[in-house]
């Protein structure tokens, strides 16, 4: 039996009549969002859950529990530069995660909510950047599967085209190290947006980069051609046939974060190392095929799950692999899920440490 609440992206789910738990997976991003109207934000959400709650325990429950929340709420960090968060809260525990990623608000008052299910909250967010290179400027966009992409690096060589022409040799030179500038402001762009990105331009400009070091890192595909007086809306049109299937290019950018993981020895690959990498407090990004959540049990883990029973209150870790899910977000890390068979060499999960593959 399911509660639907009106607003839209919130749930109740109200399944069985036993000792009251709330999940709450909200936006929290205190940078972005005046104080006074996320301290609101955060009283309404309280109204709400309270309101739903009392339809199904007797009073004096939900006053304890809800009270329990209220406490939590009241000490948000409002000065986190995070985006969201989860908050657990039974009569016996609580629990708050500051989380690096965009969410749809879903509010659940049983315990049928594990931590893991936190990730299904995500918001899919269908941007991505575009890089346009010729031997004279590379261009690089900003754009989503919806809006027309915009310039957010120009850098351009057109200048030097006269000293260029002519000579075989500088010509050489000069796209070598033009083609290090541009590398060093993609660099910086990738590491700042964090988004699949795609690379455009002749055979010959694509070629070039390719062969500097790190230009390839999360490159979803390369698309030749010519682009030089291609407009934005061109360009976003030109793309589409390649975004269409947004699922496959967010799958085929994790795969090239875990390559390239792997090629600079900063990935941990299956269970027993994922979690050995945790017990040391490394690892930035898991990687999971979806199924794997559902197989694997508490005892496949090598009992690693100790204060983890939902007797002791923990309602929201159902198996060990919520307990690494846990740590990962606890150390500031992140989460995605894979589909069934893509980690097959992989053993199915991997943990990537946060690198400089310049410092390495």
């Amino acid at each position: 039996m399911f509660q639907e609440l009106t607003e839209q992206h919130s749930e109740v789910k109200d399944i069985a009549r036993n000792n009251p738990c709330i999940s709450l997976v909200m936006p929290f991003e205190p940078k972005m969002t005046d104080e006074e109207e996320l301290v609101k934000k955060v009283e309404s959400v309280v109204i709400k859950i309270e309101k739903a709650l009392l339809g199904i325990y007797p009073e004096v429950e939900v006053g304890a529990v809800v009270d329990r929340l209220k406490e939590v709420l009241e000490g948000l960090n409002y000065f986190t530069h995070k985006k969201s968060i989860a908050v657990f809260v039974s009569p016996i525990i609580d629990k708050i995660y500051y989380l690096d990623m965009q969410v749809d608000e879903k509010i659940i008052i049983d315990g049928s909510f594990a931590i893991s299910d936190v990730i299904n909250c995500k918001k899919q967010m269908h941007e991505y950047l575009v890089g346009v290179f010729t031997g004279k400027y590379a261009e690089i966009y900003l754009g989503d599967t919806v809006y027309a992409v915009s310039n957010v690096l120009n850098n351009d060589w057109a200048q030097r085209e006269a000293v260029i022409d002519g000579n075989t040799k500088l010509k050489k030179i000069l796209l070598d190290k033009f083609s290090q500038s541009s590398n060093h402001g993609i660099k910086r762009l990738l590491q700042a947006y964090k988004l699949p990105f795609f690379m455009m331009g002749s055979v010959n400009a694509l070629r070039h980069f390719k062969t500097m070091k790190h230009n390839v890192k999360h490159v979803v595909k390369c698309i030749s051609g010519n682009f030089k007086k291609k407009t934005p809306v061109e360009l976003q049109a030109i793309i589409q046939q390649h975004v269409v299937d947004w699922h496959k290019v967010i799958q085929a950018d994790l795969i090239s974060q875990i390559e390239e993981a792997k090629a600079n020895n900063k990935i941990a690959i299956g269970i027993n190392e994922v979690k050995q990498m945790l017990s040391q407090n490394r690892g930035k990004l898991l990687i999971v095929e979806k199924d794997f959540i559902c197989r694997q049990k508490k005892a496949a883990l090598n009992g690693t799950v100790n204060h983890l029973s939902t007797d002791d209150g923990f309602f929201y870790i159902k198996n060990g692999l919520d307990e690494l899910i846990e740590q990962v977000l606890e150390n500031g890390g992140d989460v995605e899920f894979v589909d069934k068979h893509d980690l097959k060499k992989y053993h199915r999960i991997v943990l990537i440490e946060n690198f400089d593959p310049d410092l390495l």
